[in-house]
């Protein structure tokens, strides 16, 4: 993280429903990103992302609560 960001942990929703061997792992991952860019006497800019990563072994069935990270505020805003 850069001077003037803030990262917060967020929470994710997974519903599942498989069924899977015990020794069977599953991994969800995913990330977002966005970026603004724009000239005024030089080129700025700001970005964030979202990330969430999480393993669920052997079979699933029901919602998951998931933590992922959460980074805004990079950049001139």
């Amino acid at each position: 993280m850069s001077p003037g960001s803030s990262g917060y942990v967020v929470e994710v929703l997974f519903i599942l429903s498989f069924d899977a061997d015990d020794d069977n792992v599953l991994t969800i991952s995913f990330e977002f990103q966005g970026r603004n860019e724009w000239w005024v006497l030089g080129w700025q800019s700001n970005s964030y992302f979202e990330r969430v990563r999480h393993e669920f072994k052997g079979a699933c069935n029901g919602t998951y609560p998931v933590k992922g990270i959460l980074v805004t505020g990079e950049g001139v805003y």
